[in-house]
């Protein structure tokens, strides 16, 4: 957890948004979420969405993009501590931005 604290946080940090601590109480990552109110899937579309469902309540997604090299690191750190469904949604946004 802690590579992926610093990870988002250093993310923050380059986009000037630092005092945005609140993000830090979502277990996902919709801060960096591209595509607000949709949901990733196999097929393609949602491609940098989040897999979070939101609730009343919940901090909507932030739409602030991500540097490719670490939306890349983010999938293999989800992935790596067993969060599958996160680091899939990563992993589709890096290789769609790879791909195109």
């Amino acid at each position: 957890m802690d590579t992926l604290f610093t990870l988002l946080s250093v993310g923050r940090w380059l986009q000037g948004r630092t005092a945005e601590k609140f993000w830090d109480v979502c277990e996902d990552h919709r801060e960096f979420d591209l595509n607000e109110g949709t949901e990733a899937s196999a097929g393609g579309a949602g491609l940098g969405a989040g897999t979070h469902r939101e609730r009343e309540g919940d901090v909507r997604p932030g739409l602030y993009p991500l540097d490719v090299n670490a939306r890349h690191r983010l999938a293999t750190a989800r992935i790596k501590i067993g969060d599958i469904e996160e680091g899939k949604v990563d992993a589709l946004s890096y290789f769609a931005s790879n791909l195109c």
